[in-house]
């Protein structure tokens, strides 16, 4: 039911209160600036809160009959806007919950507010409802009101318990587009980042901490990232994209002017997972540059010190091991002697280490492991040094699932930060206290190509919609239906639908914070078998296709991600890291002894329809494909750049996804017979996450994945 006089009077929920009347939004009586269809649905959901408004009921408030747009990535965009005004997440709300396939629901607590509680902050006017739809606005000053979000926090300590001083957590950027990679100014009083704008541009900026638009520091046609501004507040330092293969380092000074090039350094592989994660970071005397990267370019990431001065290099840290491995993220200590790192496998198996340096900054011994923080990435020092914080990783995570802050003493047990909320990632802190983090939203829906006559491809065709991820679908053996993995149910699970995107259902409930994902079809379509971390590691598992209870069918001295069927039944294929790197291993249908398969690494792999060949990928960037015999000798090189675990094998040829240097992807097809290489198909959007071809052939399906993160700024550290 709606709240009596609603209609009439401003109402209140946690620092917001709304006035109906005067289609204004405020925060601690400051106003934020909301764009008319947002708003639309903010007031549609507070005048029943607490029931499912749905889809359709917003879809007739936002547009006339008659108006013809993409109802669906509309109604997404404009909840997804209402989210970042009210600094809300659709994993956790605390505000505006998505029902699947029904709507969305105000769950915040109402109440009634005086109409003089908060007066108006003078502020400009806002612009007719037509020029707000086509404009975007940051959030209104920080400096003047940061919310309060969490009381005091208590911890264990010696001798007693005492509490942590409170941290408030506010948005420090809106914008559309992906903002990531802050770093702050030696006085914390500003914050350089990387945004990459909803045109595909991606530059650095420099933003003050409270009043003001974004400065842009760079521009032009190459893209530059992971900016760190020096400790003497000088010079800020950042990486350009020069080649596919080559990244250059520079530094330029904050109040803009004349850019250097430093060193030219190997790109690093996994670069579509890894654009999220830290590059480098300065030492303490401002004289050098600590660079992740390989020494050459798809191997593993070692630690590099570079000079500004002159450009001199020497490894701190040897890259070793596959490129899902090695050493990456720096963070020098506020003394300049010690560097905390991540060094393991990508996405579940890193940890941070730490690596003692000497006075002239060299290693002074070989890096010990942060045993106590467990699985984690992404260390950052607190101001005084004796902590660290840290991104906790859940097994098959892209992104972190929390933040926790530790102790270096051995034995200190790590505390959790749940203010900071889920999806952190590239966090910083000012010697002043203030932590600045990206905390990252993702959304992808299921596509469609269909192959028209004489070999042409028809133009792409959505088959579900939401505001979730969905990923790495494919193909029922009979074409009728679509595996697929969600988290449109809020936890990451297994998601059945027909094979036009409609009839929906989910398989699994493991109603987790861990991944579970990769789902494949038996060839029988009776079984699908997907990996999931339920047990606190990565293994495979089979389930019925219509439900029940999950099978594990990997022990404890293999585990296993990405699985496949064999074309017999009898066989599951799967990647395990056991030995060191990623190799693709098999075991029984029903479970049992695993056997190793590859020797030279493997992390993706499909059986040839006629079951005397394996083809299969060894990362899970853009890699190279490779064809053996399904016991692994005779194996030979047949495309160069597969797009992440996105190909599938057909009788006479095979068809693969590229990821152009924009960001954009095409469809290839490569002929066995003749190693014709042609792209048949570009794709308008990023695609992501598997590509699968109907069993009649007429028909390729993928997964379109859009990323955007805003930047949040946290006090009290």
């Amino acid at each position: 039911m709606g709240v009596p006089g609603l209609a009439k009077r401003t109402v209140r929920f946690g620092v917001f209160e709304v006035d109906l009347n005067s289609g204004e939004l405020r925060k601690q009586g400051l106003r934020v600036r909301l764009q008319e269809q947002p708003f639309q649905v903010l007031a549609a959901l507070l005048e029943r809160p607490g029931e499912i408004v749905s889809r359709d009921e917003l879809v007739r408030r936002l547009w006339a009959d008659g108006t013809t747009v993409d109802f669906d990535r509309g109604l997404n965009a404009a909840v997804t806007r209402l989210r970042q005004a009210l600094s809300d997440s659709a994993d956790v709300p605390r505000y505006i919950e998505t029902v699947a396939r029904r709507g969305y629901r105000f769950v915040g607590s109402l109440e009634r507010a005086a109409e003089e509680a908060y007066p108006a902050a003078a502020s400009s006017p806002l612009p007719p409802a037509e020029g707000r739809a086509a404009k975007r606005f940051p959030l209104v000053a920080l400096s003047l009101g940061i919310v309060v979000l969490s009381a005091a926090l208590w911890f264990a300590w010696p001798g007693g318990k005492r509490p942590q001083p409170s941290i408030s957590v506010a948005p420090l950027t809106t914008d559309l587009g992906i903002q990531r990679h802050p770093s702050f100014s030696p006085d914390g009083s500003q914050v350089v980042y990387e945004w990459q704008r909803d045109d595909g541009q991606r530059h650095l900026y420099i933003k003050v901490v409270g009043v003001g638009d974004p400065i842009p520091l760079t521009s032009g046609a190459s893209e530059e990232f992971g900016p760190a501004w020096s400790p003497d507040g000088r010079l800020i330092a950042f990486l350009r994209q020069l080649n596919e293969s080559t990244v250059g380092l520079y530094v330029i000074p904050p109040l803009g002017g004349v850019e250097r090039k430093v060193a030219e350094n190997a790109a690093p592989a996994y670069w579509v997972i890894r654009r999220f994660h830290r590059r480098l970071d300065w030492t303490a005397d401002s004289r050098y540059v600590v660079v992740s990267g390989p020494e050459h370019f798809g191997e593993a990431d070692g630690l590099l010190r570079v000079a500004i001065d002159n450009g001199e290099k020497m490894w701190l840290t040897k890259p070793s091991g596959g490129a899902a491995l090695g050493d990456r993220e720096p963070a020098v200590s506020p003394d300049g002697r010690t560097i905390a790192f991540a060094r393991g496998e990508l996405a579940g198996g890193e940890k941070i280490y730490l690596l003692p340096l000497s006075r002239d900054l060299r290693p002074a011994g070989e890096p010990r492991p942060l045993a106590s923080a467990g699985r984690s990435r992404g260390p950052v020092w607190s101001p005084d040094g004796k902590s660290i914080v840290y991104t906790n990783v859940n097994p098959g995570l892209t992104f972190g699932s929390g933040v926790s802050i530790v102790g270096l003493a051995a034995g200190d047990v790590p505390r959790p930060l749940p203010i900071l909320g889920r999806n952190v990632a590239v966090a910083t802190i000012s010697r002043t206290g203030r932590m600045a983090y990206s905390r990252v939203v993702a959304e992808g829906n299921i596509w469609r190509v269909d192959f028209a006559e004489h070999g042409a491809v028809a133009s792409p065709v959505r088959l579900t919609s939401s505001s979730a991820a969905d990923g790495n679908a494919q193909y029922s053996p009979d074409g009728s239906r679509i595996a697929f993995a969600s988290n449109r149910s809020g936890t990451r699970e297994i998601w059945s639908c027909g094979s036009d995107g409609t009839h929906c259902f989910q398989i699994t409930a493991f109603n987790g914070s861990f991944v579970t994902g990769t789902p494949r079809w038996s060839p029988d379509g009776k079984q699908i078998v997907f990996d999931s971390a339920a047990a606190g590691t990565i293994d495979i598992y089979a389930i019925d296709a219509s439900g029940g209870s999950p099978r594990r069918l990997t022990g404890d001295q293999t585990h296993g991600v990405i699985p496949s069927w064999s074309r017999d039944g009898k066989w599951i294929y799967f990647s395990s890291a056991v030995t060191g790197r990623n190799e693709i291993w098999k075991i029984p249908c029903g479970g049992g002894t695993a056997v190793q398969v590859t020797r030279n690494g493997g992390l993706v792999a499909f059986e040839s329809p006629d079951g005397k060949a394996l083809y299969y990928t060894r990362n899970d960037g853009n890699s190279r494909l490779f064809r053996s015999s399904v016991d692994g000798s005779g194996e030979t090189e047949v495309v160069s750049d597969v797009a992440v675990r996105a190909f599938c094998v057909a009788a006479d040829r095979i068809y693969y996804l590229r990821e152009g240097p924009d960001g954009s992807s095409s469809v290839r097809q490569f002929l066995m017979q003749t190693r014709e290489d042609v792209a048949i198909a570009s794709l308008p959007r990023p695609a992501y996450l598997g590509l699968s071809l109907s069993p009649d052939g007429k028909s390729l399906i993928y997964s379109e994945f859009h990323v955007s993160s805003n930047l949040m700024l946290a006090e009290g550290f």
